[in-house]
């Protein structure tokens, strides 16, 4: 008989109760909270995220004690203190940044390249011995930024610096840009885009340390703004001191600060750090083509992959015959930078669903109804916070069309987490992930044996679906499955009908059978 846990924490065998109605076979992996899985890369509609293994994520308001949505009128983001969110900043938002620090901090970036571009201009041998080319080379040699907490670190909040690689090539491209007779340092996202090894993490730690002081300021008037402790730390150069929260999570040897970051300054990847994204954006957009030189917008018209490969090395060889491409080019990014979204408004990320739910924190709190198990509880929970405005687009496109079915799953497991994390901690949610083409993505609550299917209303087969479970719960008697619809403008009214009447059928002949549900987004 399966095992389910009653409010107490008993199980059903110890309370007298009646077996439970939720699934789960051996774990794979563990999910706490928000996305930290132990798994290497899981696809959320065909962008790969790492999943950091973190046994408690902590959020800022959670650690601090201040409600999630306190920090909304600064425009800043609930940062998770224990590792990486998969997000870079994005040098061309700091311009147009509702944050005034961030606006200021756009005029820091573009000082700082200025400077560079006077070094180079200057410079008479790409070497050391030249003290230009070694002043340009210095200014982008720097070590990570500790605080800022985004990109794809994995057991920390710490950046990953510009190395003297990465500045070499930063330089050594921009000077050729500089020979031609073009000194604007907007030259260098022209640089970032068409170069090889200069990465989204490159890009946003760069800029990191570049607008560091006004990161420090943002930071140091929004604690203070919200009363949360505070303590003293300089900027690298230890020229001015900041007070600023401490980071209790950091790994670091010495303390560590937590930087605030504006959500209009990031995105899932810089526009100079995505060749393809931009190559996309300018294609499928008239209008910017027409706004660039005929020549360059001629080889963003192209279709064939052919064209789309070789459109980086053609852009390079337009700049080398003409100067004033490279202004076209970064007028072009400026363009697409205003049709690209933040990441604040991107609806299909694990991380962004994290912070979503923190504000939601004091309705996470499960109340199991008499009779009922702990796991069955559990599934309604989530799926009542599922079916919530705001969250609900997680899993629905605007025109009601279901998100990938396994990101779905995934996500509906993230939710999962939160409820289970917030009222049953020794319990926890780990997924199981397809290795095959003929199995899917379902989530497990352990330690027990209760399997959680999530499909939506689109996906075919969902009676057949849940016949197959009811065969397996025959074969093995100790596992339960839930089997959970997501429906959307009550699509999927009809097929849940039929699966209600195959548990009747089932009820009848005393089978055991999955508990289904239905929750309408």
């Amino acid at each position: 008989m399966t095992k389910t846990r009653t409010a107490e924490g008993k199980t059903d065998k110890e309370a007298g109760g009646r077996p439970g109605q939720l699934p789960l076979l051996s774990a794979r992996g563990r999910a706490d909270l928000g996305c930290i899985i132990t798994i290497e890369l899981v696809s959320f509609s065909g962008n790969y995220y790492r999943m950091p293994s973190v046994s408690q994520p902590v959020f800022f308001s959670q650690h601090y004690k201040i409600p999630s949505s306190a920090l909304a009128p600064y425009h800043a983001i609930d940062k998770i203190l224990t590792f990486d969110l998969p997000y870079f900043i994005d040098p061309l938002l700091l311009y147009r940044s509702q944050v005034p620090e961030m606006r200021l901090a756009a005029q820091d970036y573009e000082k700082f390249f200025e400077e560079i571009a006077g070094y180079l201009f200057k410079a008479q041998d790409r070497s050391e011995a030249d003290i230009n080319w070694y002043s340009a080379q210095e200014k982008l040699i720097f070590p990570e930024l500790a605080g800022v907490g985004l990109g794809y670190g994995t057991k920390s909040s710490n950046g990953s610096g510009m190395a003297k690689y990465h500045a070499n090539i930063i330089i050594s491209n921009a000077k050729d840009i500089i020979n031609l007779g073009y000194k604007d340092p907007n030259m260098f996202g022209v640089v970032m885009l068409l170069s090889g090894g200069i990465g989204a993490d490159r890009i946003s730690d760069m800029t990191a340390i570049i607008i560091e002081d006004r990161l420090m300021e943002y930071t140091q008037r929004v604690a203070s703004a919200l009363g949360v402790p505070t303590m003293p730390f300089q900027n690298r150069a230890q020229t001015k001191t900041y007070y600023l929260p401490l980071n209790p999570a950091a790994t670091s040897n010495k303390d560590v600060p937590v930087l605030f970051i504006a959500g209009d300054i990031i995105r899932h990847v810089p526009v100079a750090g995505n060749f393809n994204g931009v190559f996309n954006a300018i294609h499928a957009n008239q209008s910017v083509r027409d706004s660039i030189s005929s020549h360059i917008g001629a080889i963003f018209n192209k279709r064939s992959s052919a064209d789309r490969r070789n459109a980086k090395a053609m852009l390079k060889k337009a700049m080398s015959t003409n100067p004033s491409v490279v202004g076209s080019i970064a007028e072009m990014l400026k363009q697409v930078s205003l049709l690209t979204p933040t990441a604040q408004i991107s609806a299909n990320s694990p991380a962004m669903l994290s912070l979503a739910l923190a504000s939601l924190s004091d309705e996470m709190k499960v109340n199991v109804s008499p009779g009922e198990g702990v796991e069955e509880s559990i599934v309604r929970k989530t799926g009542e916070i599922a079916s919530r405005k705001g969250i609900s687009g997680f899993f629905f496109e605007s025109n009601g069309k279901p998100k990938d079915p396994d990101a779905s799953r995934m996500l509906f497991m993230i939710i999962m987490s939160y409820v289970t994390m917030h009222s049953f901690p020794d319990l926890s949610i780990s997924p199981h992930v397809p290795t095959t083409g003929r199995t899917h993505f379902y989530s497990e609550i352990s330690p027990g044996d209760h399997i959680v299917d999530v499909r939506s209303f689109s996906q075919k087969g969902f009676l057949s679906g849940y016949n197959s479970h009811q065969q397996r719960m025959a074969k093995d008697q100790s596992k339960t499955y839930h089997y959970v619809m997501l429906d959307k403008g009550q699509q999927g009214e009809a097929s849940y009908n039929d699966v209600l009447s195959a548990m009747n059928t089932f009820i009848s002949s005393q089978a055991r059978f999955p508990v289904p549900y239905k929750f309408d987004m």
